[in-house]
């Protein structure tokens, strides 16, 4: 399991209890219609880029007021992301933190896993059961597109909400 962590804020205890993260990637261009109204994207389909939703309540809350929108924050998601690998070592498409992946063969068994680098990663063992599944907390540049705090009285609990988008 991951914490949620976000460069230039802090989080008290608790505050992240009841929190969620969506990830939404962005597409990198555009849907057209060919002459023969067949539906194509004609922008590129490799390294799309993530928004995301970052949402929780409780009584305490995280300190979003030292956030400005479009400042540049780190983000060590809560939501992981899947990776199929085929070679070995594996390049993941975002870096990760140490101990925050996992493989998995297609039986679902775990697969020992070591880290190289941010971003690489070495399968373990002989022989390796290609295809294998890599399950990691990915670690986004992203900006700050809006916050919010939505609360009541004392000890009551305090719904936020952060927007975010990947540089």
């Amino acid at each position: 399991m991951t914490t949620l962590h976000i460069s230039g804020m802090g989080f008290p205890p608790y505050a992240t209890n009841h929190c969620t993260q969506t990830l939404e990637a962005i597409p990198q261009g555009p849907f057209v219609r060919t002459v023969d109204g067949r539906l194509v994207f004609v922008g590129t389909e490799t390294n799309h880029k993530y928004k995301s939703l970052i949402q929780g309540e409780d009584i305490n809350t995280p300190t979003l007021s030292m956030l400005t929108c479009g400042q540049e924050v780190i983000v060590q998601c809560m939501q992981p992301l899947w990776q199929e690998a085929t070679t070995n070592p594996i390049i993941l498409m975002r870096p990760t933190t140490p101990n925050n992946f996992s493989a998995v063969d297609t039986q679902g068994e775990m697969v020992p896993i070591t880290m190289e680098t941010a971003q690489n990663l070495r399968l373990e063992g002989d022989p390796i059961p290609f295809p294998v599944f890599i399950r990691y907390y990915p670690v986004l540049k992203m900006l700050v597109q809006a916050f919010s705090l939505e609360g009541g009285q004392e000890n009551y609990p305090t719904k936020w909400r952060l927007e975010l988008e990947e540089v």
